[in-house]
């Protein structure tokens, strides 16, 4: 979640088959209060394909992090639509589900003897790599002004006490309203 925020990414999302994800504020150090976490855990549904057909909907291209070694590698990725980058957890990796619903597969080059990264490693390395060639490209990805405006309202209401009290006032006071 901290690398997520000091990248610009303003949601992560969590799926919550096995194991419910809980924040540790020493990791995160305040993160959580400017990243939307969104978790998939209805124990009724199939969490991980409730989650990617979600994300399809809103237009998003589904990337499967594999460390597989026949796979694009993490600069080779087309930046030109919204990604989802998936990771799976340490030990068993991605689901048999996220792989068959992924769009692509990509991996991050492994130049030593180990297999893979740990997770945060990787989720960190990709996203740098994809923040990086997204800010140098010509690809339209800044906000609006008024979602931009929404957000910082939204980061400032979570950032003090008494702040979603002050943003409630703000609201109902018609003539501040653009």
């Amino acid at each position: 979640m901290r690398t997520c925020e000091c990248l610009g990414i303003q949601e992560l999302h969590v799926i919550e088959n096995r194991h419910e994800y809980r924040l540790n504020p020493a990791v995160v150090q305040g993160a959580s209060k400017w990243v939307d976490l969104v978790k998939h855990n209805r124990p009724e549904q199939d969490n991980t394909r409730a989650c990617i057909e979600k994300l399809k909907q809103r237009g998003y291209r589904i990337i499967a992090m594999d460390p597989a070694p026949e796979g694009k590698s993490v600069e080779q990725l087309d930046i030109s639509d919204k990604l989802a980058l998936c990771f799976g957890s340490e030990e068993p990796g991605l689901s048999a589900t996220l792989q068959a619903l992924a769009d692509e597969a990509v991996r991050i080059p492994i130049h030593g003897f180990t297999r893979s990264y740990n997770l945060s490693v990787s989720a960190g390395i990709s996203l740098y790599t994809l923040v990086s060639t997204l800010r140098n490209s010509s690809v339209n990805w800044q906000l609006d002004e008024r979602d931009a405006t929404d957000l910082y309202i939204k980061w400032l209401a979570q950032s003090t006490p008494s702040g979603q009290s002050l943003l409630e006032s703000y609201l109902k006071q018609p003539e501040s309203l653009p």
